[in-house]
Order: C-alpha cells, then sequence, then structure tokens
C-alpha cells in the first residue's frame, strides 16, 4: 500500500483555539463574551436549521445554515462550518433530502463544538 492511499483527510478541529484567538486580538473578556453567546444562542441556530427544513423551505433553511456557519466561523468551529456550509449549499440547490441527511452530524457536531467551548472556557 502506497503513502498516499493510506493519508486520511485532515479533520476539522470543533475548536481553533489559536484562530479564534488571532480573530479577537487576544482579548479575554471579547472571547468569554463571544463563547458564552455562542453557547447561549446554539440551541435556536439549531432549531431554525431543522424547522426549515421540517417545513421543506429551502430558503429558510439556506438563511438558517449560513446564520450558523458565520456563528461557527467566528469561533474558529472549522467542523461545524463546513456542515453548515454544506446544508447551505444542498438548500439553495433544492436538494432538501440530501440536505436533511445532514442533520444528524449537525446535531453531533454542534454538541461536541459546545464541549469543546466550555472545556476551552474551564481552561481559562
Amino acid at each position: 500500500m502506497d503513502t498516499e492511499s493510506r493519508t486520511e483527510k485532515p479533520v476539522a478541529p470543533m475548536l481553533d483555539a489559536a484562530s479564534f484567538e488571532d480573530r479577537v486580538g487576544g482579548d479575554e473578556g471579547l472571547m468569554r463574551e463571544v463563547l458564552q453567546l455562542f453557547l447561549d444562542g446554539k440551541d435556536k441556530a439549531l432549531a431554525n436549521v431543522t424547522e426549515a427544513w421540517s417545513r421543506g423551505d429551502a430558503k429558510a433553511l439556506r438563511a438558517a445554515a449560513h446564520y450558523f456557519k458565520g456563528e461557527a466561523i467566528l469561533i474558529s468551529a472549522h467542523a461545524l462550518r463546513d456542515v453548515c456550509l454544506e446544508i447551505e449549499r444542498k438548500a439553495a440547490a433544492g436538494e432538501l433530502p440530501q440536505a436533511g441527511a445532514l442533520l444528524e452530524p449537525l446535531k453531533n457536531l454542534v454538541a461536541q463544538t459546545a464541549q469543546a467551548v466550555q472545556g476551552y472556557l474551564g481552561k481559562r
């Protein structure tokens, strides 16, 4: 087996702390505030995505996924950003069944990201 076939695609981190710290200029208070806002809003953002999908509303699903993607970008949660982007793309293309298949991974990533954020805050 050659090296190329054994090389796996790297997994995006739940929270890229270095990138996040750079994004907020190392401001400790701002870091805490932004991360707490994510924790406080994650359930509503997830509900907006799942409810839009349940209604079959591709436009609302695209908008909800886009919003959640922005939240993920803000805190440097790359894996969450990636799945939100994929849902956004599927919704924009009218591919609601394919977008729906990403809802369970989204829920899992939200939980994992929240855990990473809480762990990060606990170390500060």
